[in-house]
């Protein structure tokens, strides 16, 4: 009887969470486009200098949201060419129980500009399911490189 009322109590925390789990390690959560559109968002989703001294590397922070504290960094794709870089953050669920707290997750990149002149930061995300229509978005950061 105790045993089945712990399940019970623990079901809710289980289930806020959702994903496949590895019964030979931690949950397997899948791999999303992180959400960098969203009423919730308090930080910009780029923060990058406007001004970078050409062929000096410099940061970008990416900023997206997460719909429970177990959401976390995934990594980036970036492809860049010589006035422009595209950045794809990724985020995914990972942990045991999940708080359903909504938190800010950070992925720095770091860029460079070769050419003096105008560059573009590019950052392709999504915006939240609370949006009337779900869908890809594009934030845009203009960099001057000297």
């Amino acid at each position: 009887m105790k045993n089945r009322l712990v399940w019970l109590l623990a079901l809710p925390l289980l289930s806020a969470c959702p994903g496949v789990t590895d019964t030979d390690g931690p949950p397997v959560r899948e791999r999303n486009l992180g959400i960098i559109e969203s009423q919730y968002l308090r930080s910009p989703a780029v923060a990058a200098p406007s001004v970078v001294t050409a062929g000096q590397p410099f940061q970008a922070t990416i900023t997206t949201l997460g719909y429970d504290g177990c959401w976390r960094a995934d990594g980036e794709e970036v492809t860049r060419n010589a006035a422009q870089a595209v950045i794809r953050p990724y985020d995914k669920i990972q942990g045991e129980a999940c708080t359903g707290a909504l938190v800010e997750i950070r992925h720095v990149v770091e860029l460079r500009f070769d050419n003096p002149g105008t560059a573009k930061v590019v950052v392709q995300g999504r915006n939240d399911r609370d949006a009337p229509t779900f869908r890809n978005v594009t934030v845009e950061h203009t960099v001057t490189v000297q």
